[in-house]
């Protein structure tokens, strides 16, 4: 069991109480406000897992000569391939069923977070700069869909405001990822589009 929470990176989940913020910044902070949000925290932890387990079976290769996602379970052994996808369909069966209790339109905005996610694992995460905007409007989706779940209207300061925010978030994640292999003496990602060359320019996208 601890292998397969490991697998679908539980300590990950935290991102994901992001659907409260529309809750909370407009003192809406009631019981159905409250039920509906953790209906749609718990939609995104299942569906976002399922990326999880794509994107480890997509980068196993790589993945089995990092320093440290060498332990991860798909790379280390643990779990087989065919464990994951089993796993892949129970956690999109689970979160688009409770999507769909939510309501229509979180469903869609669920499945348009999936579709991208997906699309990320498979072919964006290769494209520099790229990759770095579309992890930041994975994160904003997560606040939008809280909006969606608990019909609060979000603000255009807010939604603006999160995406500069999580860009620059993401930007900094490469950044270190970047550093990482310069001290190391590695010039390459491997499995991403960024080489030592893009450090510069993944500074000034953090900083912005």
């Amino acid at each position: 069991m601890f292998i397969i929470l490991t697998a679908i990176r539980i300590h990950q989940w935290i991102k994901n109480f992001l659907v409260f913020i529309p809750m909370i910044a407009s003192h809406q902070i009631t019981i159905q406000n409250t039920y509906n949000s953790f209906l749609a925290f718990f939609a995104f932890c299942l569906i976002a897992s399922s990326g999880y387990i794509i994107n480890d079976l997509l980068d196993l290769k790589f993945d089995k000569s990092h320093p440290h996602k060498k332990l991860r379970p798909f790379a280390s052994g643990a779990l087989s391939a065919k464990n994951g996808l089993v796993i892949f369909f129970i956690l999109c069966l689970l979160g688009f069923f409770l999507s769909f209790l939510i309501g229509i339109h979180f469903l869609f905005l669920i499945l348009s977070y999936w579709l991208l996610s997906l699309l990320y694992s498979f072919r964006l995460k290769k494209i520099i700069i790229i990759d770095i905007f579309v992890l930041g409007i994975l994160y904003t989706l997560r606040i939008l869909g809280g909006s969606f779940a608990t019909e609060l209207q979000m603000s255009l300061w807010l939604f603006a405001f999160s995406i500069f925010f999580f860009l620059s978030l993401a930007s900094v994640k490469r950044l270190s990822e970047l550093v990482n292999l310069k001290n190391r003496n590695i010039f390459k990602i491997e499995g991403r589009g960024y080489d030592i060359k893009n450090l510069q320019i993944i500074k000034i996208i953090a900083i912005l």
